[in-house]
């Protein structure tokens, strides 16, 4: 008896998680490295790819864009005409009839769907090869292991991808490949939507860029050995008196910044400096011991005596 797609994919699944628990014997992570391994290194990835269907966004939507009082009134309809026809007709069997009816559009819906992950699965190794046909690179990482046997997978696979796919409208599918690092245990997840292949196509060229893209050299910190000094929350977009802002700043530890140290904060963004700077906005900074107003959008820092902008948003650095 053959086996089911679902069930072929709940075994695949299953072999994942034996891989899981086997390979932390087979191989050891490094926090240092990254994600998708050495520049120079193979990747060795899974062959079988499970895609498991997620859910049917168009007919949720068909179905719910209905009302519940039309549902109820057709259905009444069908019960009202075959009793109609045979007024004998026990009411249980009328439930039984539309039950069956539900059941046999269940039946009819997951038969539909058989094999839709299976060939979305081929399709993504395919097109994940068809990158490397069409794309030079100078070293091939992705390279696929296509063994059945779990003690192989155990100790030659170093990455499994799992996938899911929703139906969204006019034939188009949403699909997420999520690539599981096995040795850190960490996880990318790869999205794209529209006709299948369409989804295919986008979900692959992410993965293959992934992993073959050199990986960018850390970027240093511009303002080093600087710590941003914040308002208060309930400060937070509230403009101060600059007269008061050089004494509030000493309060804290800490100065106030100059130009060129806001427009870098702004320029590199809060992750690297931790303040936000809205470019919009009059911020009070220091130049050469004299109390500035600086608006980046309209490249002006003048000084406060000489303009008459008297407030503005204070961040402070303690050095």
């Amino acid at each position: 008896m053959f086996e089911t797609t679902g069930a072929l994919v709940k075994k695949c699944l299953l072999n994942f998680s034996l891989l899981l628990a086997l390979s932390p014997f087979a191989q050891t992570a490094y926090a240092q490295d990254e994600f998708c391994g050495m520049p120079d290194e193979a990747s060795i990835v899974a062959g079988n790819i499970p895609i498991l269907k997620q859910g049917n966004i168009q007919d949720f939507l068909a179905t719910n864009s209905l009302s519940r009082t039309s549902t109820v009134s057709n259905t009444s309809d069908i019960a009202s005409v075959l009793l109609l026809l045979n007024p004998e007709l026990n009411p249980i069997e009328i439930i039984r009839l539309i039950t069956f009816f539900s059941d046999f559009y269940d039946y009819m819906t997951a038969s539909a769907d058989e094999g839709i992950g299976q060939a979305l699965s081929s399709q993504l190794v395919a097109a994940i090869e068809q990158n490397y046909s069409a794309t030079p690179v100078p070293f091939r990482k992705i390279r696929f292991n296509y063994s059945r046997n779990n003690e192989v997978l155990a100790k030659e696979v170093q990455y499994f991808i799992y996938g899911t796919y929703t139906f969204i409208a006019d034939g188009n599918v949403s699909l997420t490949a999520n690539v599981v690092n096995i040795g850190s245990n960490e996880q990318r997840s790869f999205s794209a939507s529209g006709s299948p292949d369409f989804a295919v196509r986008g979900v692959a060229k992410q993965i293959f860029e992934a992993f073959q893209r050199p990986a960018s050299p850390e970027f240093i910190n511009p303002l080093p050995g600087r710590t941003w000094l914040p308002l208060p929350s309930s400060q937070v977009g509230r403009e101060l008196n600059a007269k008061l802002a050089p004494a509030l700043c000493v309060s804290q530890g800490g100065r106030l910044p100059t130009r060129e140290e806001v427009e870098i904060a702004y320029g590199f963004g809060e992750y690297f400096s931790m303040v936000a700077i809205d470019p919009r906005r009059n911020y009070i900074v220091e130049e050469d011991g004299e109390v500035m107003i600086l608006n980046i959008n309209q490249n002006q820092c003048v000084a406060e005596k000489n303009t008459s902008i008297d407030k503005g948003l204070l961040v402070c650095i303690r050095d």
